[in-house]
């Protein structure tokens, strides 16, 4: 699971989160919520389109063209993945 801080989430279910402005290269971080006990915490980010939504390895996701992309952590420890989606658009 992850959590948004500087975006709209739109569904915390699925973790779907709404940019507008656009024009302005919107940046927010993903944080990951891991259990307790897991042994390593480290994990890794990726996006499906990086010419949408560009995504560093601390989590830090730069919006930069309207349309759609998946982020996709995955734990160093047991590859358990989420992903969170997020759609951007230009302002109306």
């Amino acid at each position: 699971m992850v959590q948004s801080k500087g975006a709209e989430i739109i569904d915390n279910n699925t973790n779907q989160v709404k940019v507008a402005n656009i024009g302005v290269k919107k940046v927010f971080t993903l944080k990951p919520i891991l259990t307790k006990d897991a042994f390593d915490k480290s994990v890794s980010f990726v996006s499906s389109d990086p010419a949408v939504a560009a995504v560093n390895d601390k989590g830090k996701v730069t919006i930069l063209n309207s349309g759609e992309a998946v982020i996709i952590m995955t734990t160093t420890d047991g590859g358990f993945r989420a992903t969170c989606t997020v759609t951007a658009e230009y302002p109306e």
